[in-house]
C-alpha cells in the first residue's frame, strides 16, 4: 500500500470513536502504545488500523466463552495429569484454541502435542502415533536400534519421566484400534489427554475408553455477548436483538469462522475509497452471512454420509 494511502487510512481510523481501544484489541497491544506503534509502522497494529477503515487487514477469531474454557482446560492438564473429553458444535473453536496453545509453547515444544485426526490415521494406530511423534516435535535418530524408529516407543520413552499433554482434534473420528492405543499410551506415561470432537462424539466414542476419561464437557454455543464482542472488533455496536438474530441466522454453522467470512464478504464488495466499519449495521452483516450460506453450503463428510 503507498505510503499516501497509508496516512489516509490513519487518519480515518484516528477519527473514529475509541480508535485506541479498538486497535489494541484486534493487535493484541497496550491501549496507551498505540500511537506510537503507528508512527513506527508495526506490522500488527497497521493491520488492525486497516481493518477499521475497510482497507484490508484481518481479525482473529476472538478468545470468546468457549476458547477461554478449552484454554483453561489446557492448562489445567499441563500440570495435572488428566483426561478430558471436550465435545461441542464446528467451528466453536476447539481447532484454533488448541493450536494457538501448541504455538505459544514453542520454546518448550516437547511439552504438547496435537495430533488431527484425518482419513489416513483414523483406523492406523501406527500412522496416528507417527502424527503424535512430529505433533510433539520429537526427532527420530536414524542411527539407533530399529525400535527406536517406533513412534509409539519414541513417545513412551520420553513422557515416562517427562509431564505432557496430547491433544487430539476430530476425536470422534477415532476407529477403537486406535483408541486402544491412545488407552496404552496414556497408561503407560505421565501424559494427560485431550480429546476434541464434535456432537457425534459420544455416539461414536468407545464406551469402555468414554468410562475411563476423568472429565467429560460439552462446549456452550456462542452467546450474544461473544457475537457483539466479535463484531465489536470491527468497530461496530450492534444491541442484543441483532446478535441474537446473527445467532439465529449461523445457528446451522454455529461457528464465529461463518461470521468472519460474512464480514471479509461485506469488505471485498464495499468501494475502498468510501467504506467505513461504522456504516455496516445489524442487517448488513445477516445479508453477508446469507451470501455467504448460499455459497458455501453445508457439506457433510464422508463418515456423516455414511452413518445418514
Amino acid at each position: 500500500m503507498a505510503r499516501s494511502i497509508i496516512q489516509e487510512v490513519i487518519r480515518k481510523a484516528r477519527s473514529q470513536k475509541n480508535y485506541k481501544f479498538t486497535i489494541a484489541s484486534i493487535a493484541g497491544v497496550d491501549m496507551k502504545a498505540v500511537d506510537s506503534l503507528i508512527d513506527i509502522g508495526d506490522e500488527k497494529v497497521l493491520n488492525a488500523v486497516q481493518l477499521m477503515t475497510g482497507s484490508g487487514g484481518d481479525v482473529p477469531l476472538i478468545p470468546t466463552y468457549p476458547t477461554r474454557f478449552i484454554q483453561k482446560i489446557i492448562d489445567i492438564c499441563l500440570w495435572d495429569q488428566r483426561s478430558y473429553m471436550l465435545w461441542g458444535p464446528p467451528g466453536c473453536g476447539k481447532t484454533i484454541t488448541s493450536r494457538e496453545s501448541v504455538r505459544t509453547l514453542q520454546n518448550d515444544i516437547n511439552t504438547i502435542g496435537l495430533v488431527t485426526v484425518n482419513e489416513f490415521n483414523k483406523g492406523n494406530a501406527k500412522m496416528f502415533m507417527r502424527d503424535a511423534t512430529g505433533g510433539f516435535g520429537i526427532v527420530t535418530n536414524r542411527n539407533t536400534n530399529r525400535r527406536a524408529y517406533i513412534p509409539y516407543t519414541l513417545i513412551t520413552d520420553y513422557f515416562k519421566v517427562n509431564r505432557g499433554l496430547l491433544i487430539i482434534d476430530e476425536a470422534h473420528r477415532l476407529r477403537t484400534n486406535v483408541y486402544n492405543a491412545v488407552r496404552d499410551l496414556v497408561d503407560a506415561t505421565k501424559l494427560s489427554l485431550i480429546m476434541l470432537g464434535t456432537d457425534e462424539f459420544t455416539e461414536n466414542l468407545d464406551k469402555q475408553f468414554l468410562g475411563r476419561l476423568k472429565d467429560k464437557y460439552e462446549i456452550p454455543m456462542l452467546t450474544i455477548p461473544d457475537v457483539k464482542k466479535f463484531i465489536g472488533f470491527y468497530g461496530i455496536e450492534i444491541d442484543d436483538s441483532e446478535s441474537r438474530s446473527i445467532i439465529k441466522k449461523i445457528k446451522s454453522y454455529r461457528n464465529l469462522a461463518t461470521l468472519k467470512f460474512s464480514m471479509d464478504l461485506i469488505a471485498e464488495n464495499a468501494n475502498e475509497g468510501d467504506f467505513s466499519w461504522k456504516s455496516v449495521d445489524g442487517q448488513t452483516i445477516i445479508d453477508a452471512i446469507d451470501r455467504h450460506i448460499n455459497k458455501f453450503p453445508i457439506v457433510k463428510s464422508v463418515d456423516d454420509q455414511r452413518a445418514a
